[in-house]
């Protein structure tokens, strides 16, 4: 018994077909067919009992009707006692679940089953499952060859490369196209290809005759149930390719472990994808449909509102475990609520990344910008440690330009000191620099002390790493000024291990070893901190003789260790 599944549209029974054909000889006693219609189960067509289809076999195999009678079980064990010296294919298509093909299993003789559904059958016991995934690039470009003519696409093999995406490499929307081109020969592949760029009306292009990916979609839509239609809709606002059942709960208001169950049926029913464990996504074109069913439904805005929310607490959450010290906006009071330690908060950023820098991107040109610069905000000590400057730099510009639409003096000081560390992680040092002194003054202007003595030490190790130690000792005994109220903080020590820095770099090096030794002890004073793993200085590298200005401290900082570029280093 072989289970064929897949989205609509994917080929399944072309599939079912074409092996049905090619495996002729090897059953020699013929094929039976049925069409169980599983998909139409709330449609108008009726989906035939199994009884039904049953006294169709049978008197397929020559049982006279007053044999067949009208009980389901003596049916099925009499068609199980027709197939035993027999042997046939039996091909049962589009079924809806399990119970409409358990009837009709051919029994333990020579005979075989091949079904086909857009569902994943678990109740199929034994059955070999095909899960049919949409075809790759090349095969794509075959298909629309073989419907539209090989010479169009020999004409232009970029336009059709293009068709194939836009038809996101599913079957039927391929042989729709290829079949329109086919019979348009005024136009050219990139013709079509234009038409479907528009996500408003490519659902509706993808229609030919009686084929339509559309109304495929529909009824497997129309089959859900009324809390997983609610999650298909409500899901497309997911801001990442791919999403788990935090996020999925938090946008349906449900706990995850409920959330999950709901993904779950989507799953079953194929009107969701799964690449890895736990993560979920969809195929483009259904995704396209579930946005359009969401344009009409009323709680979108609030599902998004709650999704931004979640997303804020749980990156907070997470850089408590990650990098509890980090000069930032807000912290959270109940990280072990969310997070069970450290690995399993680093590994929900990690997963998280790109959700978290689209809705970055997103909202800092929305009525509501404030997500922008908050999640920006608590990235900066992930990107610190993880080094991803490609995607720091534009969510901190992303965040930048938010809090300055929303005249925020705290979070453009916020932005500026994430942008400035971007900037010189890139090499782009004099612009690190300026966002630097941009952001000192604002927080020395706007009664930010912890965020101006931040600054401050920023300023003196970017001085520092320039070998320009007089100014760099000035800027880090201004931070030290500006913390004496916290004799044991973060800012302190780190302030203290600048010193040291420069004490070394000036080659007074027992003074040096004294100001590091300070500001770790400072550091150990002010609760689980990393001393080798927070700001510039805490490494001791440069109170050890290793050098912080210069070539050799630019080299430690944008390598594979030491302090790194705006001041933060590694872990």
């Amino acid at each position: 018994m072989v289970l064929i599944d897949g989205i609509a549209g994917v080929g399944k029974t072309a599939l079912a077909l074409a092996a049905a054909h090619r495996l002729r000889a090897r059953y020699p006693d013929g094929q039976l067919y049925a069409d169980l219609r599983g998909s139409d189960l709330r449609g108008s067509a009726a989906a035939p009992e199994p009884m039904r289809v049953l006294g169709r076999f049978l008197r397929a195999l020559g049982v006279p009707g007053r044999r067949i009678g009208t009980d389901e079980s003596e049916a099925a064990a009499l068609f199980r006692s027709e197939l035993a010296d027999r042997r046939m294919l039996v091909l049962l298509d589009n079924a809806h679940d399990a119970g409409q093909v358990l009837p009709l299993l051919p029994g333990a003789g020579g005979s075989d089953l091949i079904v086909t559904s857009r569902r994943r059958m678990a109740g199929l016991a034994g059955a070999r499952t095909v899960h049919l995934e949409p075809l790759d690039a090349r095969e794509s470009v075959t298909l629309i060859a073989a419907t539209a003519g090989a010479h169009r696409v020999q004409a232009d093999p970029g336009a059709a490369r293009a068709l194939a995406e836009a038809c996101a490499h599913l079957p039927l929307a391929l042989r729709i196209a290829g079949a329109r081109l086919a019979t348009r020969q005024a136009w050219t592949i990139g013709d079509l290809t234009r038409r479907l760029r528009d996500d408003n009306r490519r659902l509706a292009e993808l229609s030919t005759g009686e084929s339509s990916v559309l109304a495929g979609f529909q009824l497997g839509y129309a089959d859900l149930s009324g809390a997983a239609r609610r999650a298909f809709r409500l899901c497309s606002l997911h801001p990442a390719d791919d999403f788990g059942a935090g996020a999925t709960g938090a946008l349906l208001g449900l706990p995850a472990a409920e959330a999950d169950r709901v993904l779950e049926e989507l799953l079953e029913a194929n009107m969701l994808l799964q690449y890895a464990a736990d993560r979920y996504r969809f195929h483009d074109l259904l995704g396209l449909y579930a946005r359009r069913l969401l344009a009409e439904d009323p709680e979108g805005e609030a599902a998004r509102a709650r999704l931004h929310a979640w997303y804020i607490d749980t990156v907070t959450a997470a850089m408590e475990w990650v990098y509890p010290q980090l000069v930032r906006l807000g912290t959270h009071a109940r990280r072990q609520e969310v997070f069970a330690g450290e690995d399993e908060a680093l590994a929900w950023l990690d997963g998280e990344l790109p959700a978290l820098v689209a809705i970055v991107r997103r909202t800092a040109v929305s009525e509501d910008p404030a997500a922008a610069w908050r999640i920006t905000d608590q990235l900066r000590g992930y990107f610190l440690i993880r080094r991803h400057v490609e995607g720091w730099l534009p969510a901190a510009q992303a965040g930048m330009e938010a809090a300055g639409r929303a005249g925020d003096d705290a979070a453009r000081t916020a932005m500026l000191i994430s942008r400035g560390q971007a900037l010189w992680s890139a090499g782009r040092d004099e612009e690190a620099l300026a966002d630097c002194l941009a952001g000192e003054r604002l927080a020395a202007d706007t009664d930010q002390p912890r965020a101006a003595a931040y600054l401050a030490h920023q300023i003196g190790w970017l001085r520092l790493e320039q070998g320009r130690l007089a100014e760099a000792e000035t800027w880090l005994r201004r931070a030290l000024a500006r913390t004496e109220e916290e004799p044991r903080g973060h800012v302190r020590a780190v302030a203290l291990n600048g010193l040291g820095g420069a004490a070394a770099e000036s080659g007074r090096a027992a003074g040096g070893g004294r100001a590091v030794r300070g500001g770790a002890g400072d550091q150990r004073g002010d609760g689980p901190a990393d001393v080798g793993a927070g700001e510039p200085g805490q490494s001791g590298q440069c109170a050890a003789g290793a050098g912080c200005g210069g070539a050799g401290g630019r080299a430690a900082g944008r390598g594979a260790g030491g302090v790194p570029e705006g001041g933060e280093p590694t872990r």
